[in-house]
């Protein structure tokens, strides 16, 4: 299991990044925009897959797929 330090959870950051791009994203470019603005650090070997599931278990309550691996706030 990954550590992970940063203000913000991994579901939480998602929502930031979301929030501030104002476009769907894919999984792996929600962790770089999150780990470059410094909301997340993980020393996780697959951040994307992590956050990933996040998306995908929140789906429908925070999060909409929007196809093509994309994810944009519900």
């Amino acid at each position: 299991m990954s550590k992970t330090k940063g203000k913000l959870s991994f579901t939480k950051a998602a929502v930031e990044v979301l929030r501030s791009e104002k476009r769907p994203l894919r999984p792996k470019e929600i962790v770089e925009i999150a780990i470059r603005k410094k909301l997340i650090i993980s020393d996780s070997k697959r951040p994307a897959a992590t956050m990933a599931g996040r998306l995908y278990s929140n789906k429908g309550k925070i999060f909409e797929s929007v196809g093509s691996g994309r994810y944009e706030l519900k």
